[in-house]
């Protein structure tokens, strides 16, 4: 398969997106930004296309694809029922970072909920994504731009080497704004359960949905609902370790035995790996981690053109964004 790669830009946006929406149309694979990440689209009603995206990806067939609406009324398409913690979550959130999950209509094929009666929906903010789903005229369903189990890609650069030649088309708009996967939830029993964490926070959904108890799934009955909770997830090709205190010590144990160490480190105690450069990540200031995830997978993938044995990266407070940035990290390392 041959892929076009376009760096999309106001000029050629039109053209691009009309493009992109006929292939999905006609059964091929687009990958385009969101705000999230990247991802690997194709039309939900077309099994086919569906088929061809877990064949590029190396997909598990049980790890379930997040479909991408532009409007509610795509939403109907997709399932018949919408309680009212949903459409609260639908006012306050959508369009944005927030995948709920629904049962699904019959008809939609199992293939997209990885054989459970569920369906994973989200609205996605960033207007290229939105506006590619609205030419297409159909739901979009796209998991990340990624070969399965490698971090996610938040460039068209991070894409270009895994999915050329498996995909259509590669739309490259530049980073993502947010970095790390969608939120994803799904109200059960009358518990909103977080099911992967990300940039719609805890705090935030209670505000939403109080007096409804917000908690975060552990059991796996529950976590197989969401996609990215199964299987080992976001790793760089080196071992990761992440280091809540002294980080140089290690370093210096790990430099002893020979091995080739890159560091992953912020701007605060970047002077402190001095001499472990090239093999140095700075992902930008601590205080801000909105910065940090952006650069997250970035950070990782830094690391497959500076080959080394072992990464060591810091570790953030498991507050607000920062849950969904160490659960990331602790993926990665797993």
């Amino acid at each position: 398969m041959q892929t076009k790669i376009v760096k999309i830009t106001d000029e050629n946006k039109k053209e691009v997106l009309e493009k992109a929406a006929n292939i999905i149309k006609s059964g091929g694979l687009v990958v385009f930004p969101t705000e999230t990440v990247y991802g690997l689209g194709a039309n939900v009603f077309d099994e086919k296309a569906l088929a061809k995206i877990f064949s590029a990806k190396g997909r598990p067939s049980d790890n379930p694809i997040i479909v991408h609406i532009s409007d509610e009324d795509q939403l109907k398409e997709l399932v018949d029922t919408v309680s009212e913690q949903q459409k609260k979550l639908i006012n306050a959130f959508w369009p944005g970072p927030l995948t709920i999950v629904f049962e699904k209509k019959k008809e939609i094929s199992d293939i997209v909920s990885g054989g459970l009666p569920t369906i994973a929906v989200r609205m996605p903010s960033n207007p290229i994504a939105h506006e590619l789903i609205y030419l297409a005229g159909v739901p979009i369903a796209a998991p990340s731009a990624n070969i399965s189990g490698r971090p996610s890609g938040t460039t068209g650069e991070h894409i270009y080497d895994e999915l050329t030649g498996k995909v259509d088309m590669i739309i490259d708009a530049g980073f993502s704004d947010i970095g790390v996967e969608s939120t994803v939830l799904r109200i059960n029993n009358e518990q909103v359960l977080i099911l992967r964490p990300g940039a719609i926070t805890k705090e935030m959904l209670e505000k939403i949905l109080f007096p409804l108890a917000v908690i975060f799934a552990k059991d796996r009955r529950e976590l197989q609902f969401s996609p990215g909770t199964k299987y080992r997830h976001y790793a760089p090709k080196a071992k990761l370790e992440i280091i809540s205190e002294k980080m140089e010590k290690r370093a210096e144990v790990l430099k002893e035995k020979k091995l080739r160490i890159g560091i992953i480190t912020t701007k605060q105690n970047k002077d402190s790996f001095e001499k472990y450069k090239p093999n140095v990540f700075v992902l930008g200031d601590r205080n801000n981690l909105e910065e940090i995830s952006q650069k997250l997978y970035d950070a990782l993938r830094f690391f497959d053109t500076h080959p080394v044995d072992i990464i060591l990266c810091e570790s953030f407070p498991k507050e607000g964004l920062g849950v969904a940035i160490m659960d990331r990290l602790d993926r990665a390392s797993m």
